[in-house]
């Protein structure tokens, strides 16, 4: 999967990919093409009138004033997501769209120049489904296929527990951006459902803070 290089990874092929044709078919088909939008069908009519509905809150962004000093934003990798810019997965782009993903967004910082030892990417993901059910399924997908990644990820053994929220956490090691002139570096990836929501907070660096992913994840809304 690794969502979180893709966001500053360069020169990658972003079509869909797939570990079977029925993934394939499913991810291309609706997303026509890998690049259009999910199709939603009309309410059904109404005898009575039209009640107001809530506008959904718009995608949660990183708490800046709880990045380490020397974060600036990376405007260009961040913005909204589509599947296809979620993750190279045919498998978890289907699972997105099985679980009526609806939106999200992306933001990522960066601090290149940070002291030996230091945090150098930081990037928080937003993901709104149309309820908590198809939130928690999707969740439950990408626990999997993380899992499947094995041994390249590593499930963190106890993942901290966020109120009254369990988080779900991964550890990469060896892991490049080539853009930022990182060749190699750990990646500490930690993630939450709450509601309609599927929340991640990715550090990355030689000894990434996990106490950073947290507070993070808690300004998200976990």
């Amino acid at each position: 999967m690794r969502a979180f290089r893709n966001a500053v990874r360069v020169g990658r092929d972003r079509r869909c990919v797939r570990r079977g044709p029925i993934w394939l078919g499913l991810c291309c088909l609706v997303l026509a093409g890998c690049g259009g939008a999910v199709h939603q069908a009309d309410p059904p009519p109404s005898d009575g009138p039209l009640q107001p509905v809530a506008a959904p809150a718009p995608p949660a962004t990183c708490g800046l004033a709880d990045l380490p000093a020397g974060f600036t934003p990376d405007a260009t990798h961040s913005g909204s997501i589509q599947p296809s810019d979620y993750t190279e997965s045919g498998d978890l782009q289907a699972a997105m769209l099985y679980d009526s993903y609806l939106e999200g967004a992306r933001s990522v910082y960066t601090h290149l120049h940070a002291p030996a030892g230091g945090d150098l990417v930081i990037q928080c993901i937003d993901l709104e489904f149309q309820n908590a059910a198809g939130a928690s399924h999707f969740a439950g997908s990408f626990a999997m296929l993380r899992q499947d990644e094995a041994p390249a990820v590593k499930s963190q053994p106890r993942p901290p527990v966020i109120g009254s929220v369990q988080t779900i956490g991964y550890i990469e090691t060896a892991q490049s951006f080539s853009e930022y002139g990182i060749a190699s570096t750990t990646v500490l990836e930690l993630s939450a459902q709450v509601g309609a929501r599927f929340y991640t907070a990715s550090v990355a660096g030689p000894a990434p803070s996990a106490s950073v992913a947290v507070q993070l994840l808690r300004d998200m809304g976990v």
